[in-house]
């Protein structure tokens, strides 16, 4: 639960400051973690490093100091606690959906859109099951 009241404060404002501050070459990288978690949608441990990968792509491509700082913090937790979240490899096409919905608002250096297509990405993990972190 606090790791996800973590998320929701920092995670929307990253993507709103990756479709600001984000390169191509960050864009790619998002593009392929995505592109991993839609070739893995039926392995959850695989799956989980790529969305997990793709949540730090987002952090690294603000290009503020303090979340990239966090970064290493971040993966860890994020991966520990998506193993939880996504037990069900059949929660994974629609978690991929709403990545990828993410990803084309920040390609698409639209932030008020990405923000809020974070927060609702966060909002769906919420009614999985998850750790105390």
């Amino acid at each position: 639960m606090q790791l996800h009241k973590f998320r929701l404060v920092i995670e929307p404002k990253a993507a709103q400051l990756s479709a600001r501050n984000g390169t191509a070459e960050d864009y790619k990288s998002i593009e392929e973690a995505i592109h991993k978690m839609s070739e893995t949608v039926d392995s959850a441990k695989v799956f989980v490093e790529a969305d997990a990968n793709f949540d730090r792509l987002i952090l690294l491509a603000t290009y503020n100091k303090f979340f990239s700082a966090m970064d290493g913090i971040i993966f860890t937790s994020l991966l520990s606690s998506i193993r939880l979240a996504n037990r069900d490899e059949r929660q994974n096409k629609a978690s991929l959906s709403l990545h990828q919905d993410v990803a084309n608002s920040i390609f698409a250096k639209k932030p008020e859109e990405a923000e809020q297509r974070m927060f609702h990405l966060l909002s769906d993990a919420k009614v999985r099951p998850t750790a105390e972190v």
